[in-house]
């Protein structure tokens, strides 16, 4: 049998990259599994902050000037795992979509999700209260870059294919919330009264997550099967 075709190759090199961003999806699932072991205190989703979910020993907790919390997550190796898993896929996945579009901005988006994917992955790889700096310092790099890959996506709104548009409307709302919820999340306990501090880290980070999952879906669903010139 022939080799593919390198327009084929590139094709199905896009389609996979698509696939293990929908299951970067896994992120999502580790958090709901890992939430529903929480016995004593449950886990609240506006109160107790993502990362709890991956604390590795029970105790009393404080981080970045909000108010003390019990942690105890006996599912906790499910919730690293998960991320783990959903940073390589998404990293991997980044590399493999870069030829998804043809503009420039896009492929610089799309290769950025790779160091942004391997960020996630570190969360995962060093739980908070055994790594606190390197663990908090790795989900910040994770926000910093996939931000600016988002932001860079809106150039889309300019491509004419089906649904780019759209989708480079909902990334720019995407950022948007993101942007917000990251600096109620920073800006102290006055402000993350507003909504709750785990909320605010929500809408900060999960944001990201479901935009990489919608990217994929939207790549599988609306890309036309052809390869971008250039």
């Amino acid at each position: 049998m022939a080799a593919p075709s390198p327009p084929d190759a590139a094709i199905r090199s896009v389609r996979l990259g698509a696939v293990l961003w929908l299951l970067s999806g896994v992120a999502v699932v580790g958090q709901l599994v890992a939430a529903s072991a929480w016995q004593a205190p449950p886990y609240s989703w506006t109160d107790h902050a993502i990362s709890d979910l991956g604390v590795t020993a029970c105790g009393r907790y404080d981080d970045l000037g909000g108010a003390v919390r019990t942690i105890c997550s006996p599912w906790h190796p499910v919730f690293n795992a998960a991320m783990v898993l959903a940073g390589l896929l998404i990293a991997v996945g980044g590399w493999l979509l870069r030829s998804a579009w043809a503009t420039r901005l896009t492929r610089i988006a799309l290769v950025l999700m790779v160091p942004a994917g391997l960020a996630v992955a570190a969360v995962g790889a060093m739980p908070w209260d055994l790594l606190p700096d390197l663990h908090d310092l790795a989900a910040t790099v994770q926000w910093l870059v996939q931000v600016v890959a988002m932001a860079l996506c809106v150039s889309l709104v300019r491509d004419d294919r089906p649904g780019s548009r759209l989708l480079a409307v909902g990334t720019l709302g995407a950022v948007l919330v993101s942007v917000v919820g990251f600096g109620l999340f920073l800006a102290g306990p006055g402000a993350q009264s507003v909504i709750g501090w785990g909320l605010a880290e929500r809408l900060a980070f999960d944001v990201l997550t479901l935009w990489t999952v919608a990217v994929g879906a939207h790549v599988l669903v609306r890309q036309p099967h052809r390869v971008p010139a250039g």
